[in-house]
This record gives structure tokens, C-alpha cells and sequence, in this order.
């Protein structure tokens, strides 16, 4: 198909009550003003249509360490992009007023697009507790805690913080997970 072709039009129709002339061009931005609506928001038409593997999702949001003076935010959110074959819209949350703001196709991404596993959102559950000292799970963690922040915050004699206890931390879990 050609470049600047009309896709949907060019397209078997082959539902029993949508017509062509059902077509109409659709308009690519929509600002907020409903009472139904979020404030400071507009939606983008991306024109996309995202399917992905069974059992895969996708999460849509503001890029990742990129852009963090934008005046807008992409409103997060995760797709069931497996079995819900539909366009996809783009909500911008503006955060900054007064600015111009700038879309442009050889431009600064706006959205990132991440595969994640459904079975990683779809099969956990949150447990809230406070923590207590006759807790014996909670009292591994704040220990595990404590014992993490002396090391990043308190250890160096110079009093500088750490830069690498995490990376050094996370070497050593995986070490020792690949011994077990």
C-alpha cells in the first residue's frame, strides 16, 4: 500500500452493520473541558494499532530519563495489547502552563512502550501491615533496611555517600543465586 493511503477505507469491511461512509477523518488532539474529563490534560491519536505476544502487555509512558523539562507527561498506563486490538491514544497530563509545547515526528519522543509479562501485574496482590518489632519478617527487612542505608549513606570515611552499594549489592545476589 502506498504511502498516504487511506488504510481504513482500503480495508474489507466485513462486520454486518458498519458501513463505509462510517469513515470520517478523525480528529488527532482532543483538549480537556468535559466534567468527566481530567483537568490540564489532551488526547493524542497515535493511529496505531499494537498487538503483542499472549500474555505480553505493553506499558505506555513518559520516556524513561528523557525529556524531564517537557510541560506535559504522558499519563501512564498498561495495554492489554494481546487480545485488545484497538487505536491507541496518547493522554498528556500538562504540568507546566505558559509554555509552548512542541510535538514534532523528528522531534524528542513523547511515549515509551514497554512489552511486560501480564503475570507480572495480573497474578500478585499487595499485603499492608505496620511494622513491628515482634514481627520477625518485618523486623529481617528493617534489618536488611538499616544495614543497606549504613552502607550507601553512613560507611565511607570521608562521609560522601556511595555511589555503587546498589550495583555491589545486586553482583553479590546474583552470585550467589547462580552457586545455589
Amino acid at each position: 500500500m502506498r504511502p498516504g493511503t487511506d488504510v481504513a477505507k482500503a480495508m474489507r469491511l466485513n462486520h454486518p452493520s458498519f458501513k463505509q461512509e462510517f469513515f470520517k477523518r478523525r480528529t488527532k488532539l482532543f483538549l480537556s473541558g468535559d466534567d468527566n474529563e481530567p483537568i490540564n490534560t489532551a488526547q493524542i491519536w497515535t493511529g496505531c494499532i499494537f498487538q503483542t505476544a499472549p500474555g505480553w502487555s505493553l506499558m505506555v509512558r513518559s520516556p524513561i530519563n528523557r525529556n524531564l523539562d517537557a510541560p506535559f507527561r504522558i499519563q501512564e498506563a498498561i495495554l492489554e495489547s494481546d487480545w485488545n486490538l484497538y487505536d491507541i491514544w496518547l493522554n498528556l497530563e500538562f504540568v507546566q502552563f505558559g509554555v509552548e509545547a512542541k510535538i514534532r515526528r523528528d522531534g524528542e519522543p513523547i511515549a515509551h512502550l514497554l512489552p511486560i509479562p501480564r503475570q507480572s501485574y495480573d497474578s500478585w496482590h499487595l499485603q499492608d501491615r505496620m511494622m513491628s518489632p515482634e514481627d520477625g519478617e518485618a523486623q529481617q527487612v528493617f534489618d536488611v533496611w538499616i544495614d543497606y542505608n549504613w552502607e550507601k549513606f553512613h560507611s565511607r570515611q570521608d562521609g560522601a555517600r556511595e555511589q555503587r552499594t546498589y550495583a555491589r549489592r545486586r553482583k553479590r545476589l546474583r552470585d550467589h543465586v547462580r552457586k545455589v
